[in-house]
């Protein structure tokens, strides 16, 4: 049974999370979170938001409602975001958005990174993110990958329990590399990270 984590303990690791963003002094972290889902996550955020020195926002849309990563997940691209136009500028007007909303994949997100916020998604248990915590190293792994499918027009995956397998990739895809944080203007990732893929 994994163990309940502290209050101090999840700050701690946020903050250490906020640092690898390149949070600063002078920027604004917008926290987006719906209902009571990873409430505990939100305080923390704020919280090493705050212990950094900049400025933190709480972007909490129903806060009424008893909500679940699960219900989340089935409404992947949607979310309420776009019907509160508060809180979508909030989170325009921010540098960064810790999103626990799992608002990836909808027409708000791409306003945030339109209008040059960074993106974090972060919605797994305390415990994967600790472990899996990113590094500059990892970074630099996955950037790496990411100029190898940039160049590449075929891609074969082979193992020793049989796999042989070759994809062609098409003028429509674009690659992207996700490394566990966010630290470029209008740039989206996902914590914890560590892959480059084609995608659509």
């Amino acid at each position: 049974m994994t163990a309940i984590p502290s209050h101090d303990e999840m700050v701690a690791l946020f903050k250490q999370q906020l640092e690898l963003c390149k949070l600063t002094t002078v920027e604004t972290v917008a926290v987006l979170h719906e209902g009571s889902c990873l409430a505990e996550y939100a305080d923390a955020f704020l919280d090493a938001a705050n212990m950094i020195g900049a400025n933190a926002v709480d972007v909490h849309l129903r806060p009424e409602l008893e909500t679940s990563l699960e219900e989340r997940f089935t409404n992947f691209g949607t979310n309420p975001l776009n019907e509160n136009p508060d809180a979508l500028q909030n989170c325009k007007d921010a540098d960064i958005v810790v999103d626990l909303m799992v608002a990836s994949f909808s027409a708000a997100e791409t306003e945030i990174k339109d209008a040059d916020s960074r993106i974090l998604l972060v919605c797994e248990e305390f415990d994967t993110l600790n472990r899996l915590l990113p590094t500059p190293e990892l970074k630099a792994r996955t950037e790496a990958s990411l100029a190898r499918l940039q160049a590449a027009r075929d891609f074969r995956f082979t193992n020793d329990a049989g796999t042989d397998i070759s994809y062609t990739f098409g003028p429509n895809y674009t690659p992207l590399s996700e490394y566990g944080y966010t630290d470029e203007p209008g740039r989206w990732d996902h914590w914890p990270g560590g892959l480059a893929a084609h995608c659509p």
